[in-house]
C-alpha cells in the first residue's frame, strides 16, 4: 500500500486480518480433510493387498493352523 500511496485504516487492517484468517482455515480444513482421504485409501489399498496375500499364500498364523 506505501508504493501506491494509499493509507488504510485500523477497520481495513481488521477486515484484512479477518479474510485472511478465515481463508487460512479453510485451506487447512481442505488439507486436513484431503489427507484424512488418503490415509482411508492407503488403509484399504493395504486390506486390500493382504486379504490378496492370505488368498494366494494361506494363513501362515492362526489357531489350528498347525493341526
Amino acid at each position: 500500500m506505501e508504493v501506491m500511496a494509499v493509507t488504510i485504516g485500523q477497520t481495513t487492517r481488521d477486515y484484512a486480518n479477518t479474510v485472511d484468517n478465515a481463508r487460512i482455515l479453510r485451506t487447512e480444513k481442505t488439507a486436513e480433510a484431503n489427507c484424512k482421504e488418503a490415509r482411508t485409501l492407503q488403509r484399504a489399498l493395504k486390506a486390500a493387498e493382504n486379504d490378496n496375500f492370505e488368498e494366494t499364500e494361506g494363513l501362515l498364523y492362526a489357531p489350528g493352523v498347525s493341526d
